[in-house]
């Protein structure tokens, strides 16, 4: 069974703490507001054809497939052709060229760098999705963990020991934040571990050390954790050959992992509330000013979706499997925590003043990863966002 995470916990934990492709068969046109073709007194509204990157796992294609399945982008005259793209890297080379096949599309924390950017072709945030729990920390059950294991059974378990994990994407991130809080908890009684003999990270990806201050003043190598960076997709081969003992991974490779006699140890609610992140949907900026109704139109059904799935996560976790031709069971709802569209209403209140939950979430996200944009060309987060479709949204489907 499919297990539900409360989104008032953990809510309430971050804001305590501060915080290929395919084209679905033609259905028949369903009106809506959107463009009713039945009242004489509307015009008629031509489908469009819109191009959608979503990830293989629940967090980034419950939404689109509860859309999809629902019948809300018919009613909205949208054909989604949409890609599953094997990872952010892929999707953003797709979006951010001249000649983009992907128009809009989910993203999850690793490359949301991208809509901070300044150079090259613009993408922004255009839509909140889910809270993350995606990131997983697990261990072949030798090691003797579980999740019940204390922070200084992990410090122990990690010492001079290599994680495989894909440092491009959010993994890698949330990995390195996690080392860091083993090291501050990881001592006796949940105390901090002396500086000569705290957990340092190194890897053979340079880029994603440029920012890391080596907590260890000796490096001595007995402590060392080594960062084997890896395609997310290709991690549970190496855990099933016996390559990969410690990992650190987002679903479905979680879900292979734990079905091969893997141990999830740690996630984000269960260790590290106050650093999760918002999934969010951005968009090609060129596509957003030339197809301003299409964009709301495609948005106007992302809102629908989010409502049918907050009060039935199950049935759009069962939704995505399908989309993703996943195997069944294979997508679990504690990956990701959703709300409903008066709960979004509600988080947004205060956004545009810098304020309210909304904004504490994507200044979360930008803080954490404004970082790897090239020096000289960040844009600031209100200029990476554009919510107004959302917004709009909203207030149509809310009726204010």
């Amino acid at each position: 069974m499919k297990k539900r995470l409360s989104l008032l916990a953990l809510c309430a934990a971050m804001l305590m703490s501060l915080l290929v492709g395919c084209t679905p068969e033609a259905a028949d046109p369903t009106p809506t507001a959107g463009g009713n073709t039945d009242d004489p007194g509307q015009p008629e509204v031509e489908w469009a054809t819109v191009n959608v990157g979503i990830h293989n796992n629940a967090p980034g294609a419950s939404l689109f497939a509860t859309a999809l399945k629902m019948g809300y982008f018919d009613e909205e005259h949208i054909t989604p052709n949409y890609t599953i793209v094997t990872g952010g890297a892929a999707e953003m080379a797709a979006m951010r060229t001249e000649n983009p096949t992907l128009d809009i599309g989910f993203i999850g924390a690793g490359v949301a760098w991208n809509a901070m950017d300044a150079s090259g072709v613009p993408i922004s945030f255009v839509f909140m999705d889910d809270i993350s729990n995606n990131e997983q920390f697990l261990v072949h059950e030798s090691l003797g963990l579980t999740e019940e294991s204390s922070w200084e059974d992990i410090y122990n378990a990690l010492k001079g020991q290599t994680v495989f994990v894909d440092t491009s994407t959010t993994p890698g991130g949330w990995m390195k934040e996690f080392v860091n809080r083993v090291n501050l908890y990881g001592g006796p009684g949940d105390t901090e571990v002396p500086d000569n003999e705290k957990l340092w990270i190194d890897t053979e990806d340079s880029s994603f050390l440029e920012s890391y201050v080596n907590p260890n003043p000796t490096a001595d190598e007995a402590y060392k954790v080594f960062f084997y960076s890896m395609n997310n997709d290709t991690i549970p081969a190496a855990f099933q050959s016996g390559d990969a003992k410690i990992c650190c991974c987002y679903s479905p490779s979680t879900t292979t992992i734990r079905n091969s006699g893997g141990v999830k140890v740690a996630t984000a609610a269960s260790h590290m509330p106050d650093y999760t992140y918002i999934n969010t949907w951005v968009a090609n900026s060129s596509w957003l000013e030339n197809n301003p109704d299409v964009a709301q139109r495609f948005i106007n059904a992302l809102i629908k979706a989010m409502d049918y799935r907050s009060s039935h996560e199950e049935e759009a976790a069962d939704m995505a499997e399908e989309v993703c031709e996943a195997a069944k069971d294979s997508f679990y709802c504690e990956d990701y925590i959703v709300y409903s569209a008066q709960d979004l209403s509600d988080y947004m209140d205060g956004f545009d003043e810098g304020t309210g939950y909304a904004y504490e979430l994507m200044k979360l996200l930008y803080d954490e990863k404004v970082g790897n944009v090239e020096s000289g060309n960040p844009r600031s987060l209100a200029e990476s966002c554009n919510f107004s479709f959302m917004e709009t949204a909203l207030e149509t489907y809310l009726g204010k």
